[in-house]
């Protein structure tokens, strides 16, 4: 199988790449691609874009799973919807580690939310949000993939009970679930934004749940 993990690289992801590899027996493919605010939101995914749409559409019988923390996560939703959109095959399976699915900030559970996060802020979101796309409405589904089509290919999501996005997620969990994708849904407790690639404990029970999930959908 083919595994794809989107998002800027630390050791952590480094780490995880390492892991899929050899306990999956896969081959994992790691795009470079440049980060905002240098770069707005569009230009990223028109340059990672075309590797997805080359692994999903290979002859060879080969599994393609995709899998990215934050907003990695968020770009493992939005390439597979915008592949649906073209008529292009999509990946076979979906990992989002604590992604951002709505950048509108309109859910008043996520303000709530945003009190007990350690880690992020609304105004952060919004700032960023606004450095790079600038031009486009957050209700757009390269924006807020919650706002996109959601019966996509079966997906593991990892989410956080300490994390703003948390909210959201759940909510785009359960669309997803009405519009006929198969979806299950890991809430760390007591945990933070991209837990599961935290050097604790609950991180490598998180990866080990990873490994599960794929093997049993190869």
């Amino acid at each position: 199988m083919v595994v794809v993990f989107v998002f800027d690289i630390t050791p952590q992801h480094w780490e995880l790449a390492a892991q899929l590899a050899r306990r999956l027996n896969a081959v994992v493919t790691v795009p470079i691609y440049p980060l905002g605010p240098e770069t707005r939101l569009m230009k990223m995914y028109d340059l990672v874009q075309p590797l997805h749409d080359e692994l999903a559409g290979a002859d060879d019988p080969t599994p393609f799973w995709m899998i990215g923390d934050s907003a990695g996560g968020t770009m493992t939703l939005v390439l597979t919807q915008r592949a649906r959109l073209a008529g292009n095959p999509t990946a076979n399976l979906l990992v989002p580690i604590t992604p951002s699915t709505d950048s509108t900030l309109l859910n008043p559970d996520m303000h709530a939310a945003s009190l007990k996060d350690p880690w992020l802020g609304v105004e952060g979101i919004a700032e960023i949000t606004q450095l790079i796309c600038p031009e486009m409405d957050t209700k757009h589904h390269c924006v807020s993939p919650i706002y996109g089509d959601l019966a996509l290919p079966p997906m593991l999501v990892f989410a956080a009970d300490l994390d703003l996005l948390t909210p959201d997620t759940k909510i785009m969990v359960n669309k997803a679930r009405e519009q006929g994708t198969e979806v299950e849904l890991v809430l760390g407790e007591g945990m933070v934004h991209v837990w599961p690639l935290l050097p604790i404990w609950e991180a490598q029970q998180a990866v080990d749940k990873m490994v599960e999930w794929l093997e049993e959908r190869k």
